[in-house]
């Protein structure tokens, strides 16, 4: 009896389930549609103050994907993806590289990152420069690069961190 119901339930919902996935996924494509395939390189500094650029941080992980997450002090969706960046940082396993854009100086952003307890030492992208670099149209944008410079996968919008260590791998 219970199968039967559960059977039921599946025919009535699976198809709205399916539109949902398939306008979600569309409309990231959309965002994602301008992102060129070649990453650009950018140069910029750190919180930290320490100049940084996207081709040394490719030297540091040779024959590694890296990955960028576009984040801002403003945006309601990027905060709550920052345990999830938290988390990825501390993993030094993982080249995964946080660009606080449009979010200030790096006086700011450290004021900002000490209020909310975030231990990140971000790329600084206080014009919005690298961001609009990789033709994003919003934030959160997370960005995947395979060893060889190429953009892998684009996800904009709010990425779990399930999602955002599956997109890396």
């Amino acid at each position: 009896m219970m199968q039967s119901k559960i059977k039921a339930w599946l025919r009535a919902w699976l198809p709205y389930v399916a539109v949902m996935v398939l306008l979600f996924w569309g409309v990231n494509a959309w965002r994602a549609r301008d992102v060129p395939n070649l990453a650009p390189d950018w140069q910029a500094s750190t919180v930290n103050g320490d100049a940084t650029s996207l081709t040394q941080i490719r030297a540091l992980y040779p024959n590694q994907t890296i990955a960028l997450i576009f984040w801002a002090e403003w945006c309601p969706i990027c905060r709550t993806e920052e345990g999830s960046i938290s988390n990825l940082t501390q993993d030094k396993t993982l080249a995964f590289i946080p660009i606080a854009t449009q979010s200030g100086n790096a006086q700011n952003v450290r004021r900002i990152f000490k209020e909310r307890g975030l231990n990140w030492n971000a790329v600084v992208d206080e014009s919005g420069e690298i961001f609009r670099s990789y033709q994003l149209v919003g934030v959160p944008a997370f960005i995947v690069i395979n060893p060889d410079g190429t953009v892998r996968n684009v996800q904009t919008g709010y990425t779990s961190e399930a999602g955002m260590r599956l997109r890396m791998r």
